[in-house]
């Protein structure tokens, strides 16, 4: 039985269906949206425990989309993993600073180690 929701936010596909299905296989019930507007729907709808969430996108980008959970429910921005390309020290301050405390590069990408801050998310 799949228990807990992880919503997945990004543009790139692949990279979406990859990670879906890595999860997926750890019994997760796993949510895909394509953009940050679509994501945000699915979060006021769907209510995932996790979020990983791709900084740059169309429509609503991933600092917008942490303002929109942040003003909904400040204590939701502990559920969002940022996982992007962007790697400069002041992108990932910024997103520090909006009490995102899960950082991870796209470049860096090790499915163990998301799954490890999967858990620790989740307290399990």
């Amino acid at each position: 039985m799949k228990s807990k929701k992880i919503l997945i936010v990004d543009d790139d596909a692949v990279l979406r269906q990859s990670l879906g299905l890595y999860l997926s296989q750890k019994d997760f019930e796993i949510l895909e949206a394509e953009d940050g507007k679509v994501g945000f729907d699915m979060y006021m709808t769907l209510h995932p425990d996790v979020i990983i969430l791709d900084m740059m996108m169309p429509n609503v980008t991933g600092n917008e989309f942490i303002e929109m959970v942040r003003a909904h429910n400040e204590k939701d921005i502990e559920k969002i993993l940022v996982m992007t390309n962007k790697e400069e020290m002041l992108d990932v301050a910024d997103v520090i600073s909006k009490g995102v405390t899960d950082y991870v590069t796209k470049s860096n990408i090790d499915l163990e180690n998301i799954y490890g801050l999967i858990l620790r998310k989740l307290g399990l």
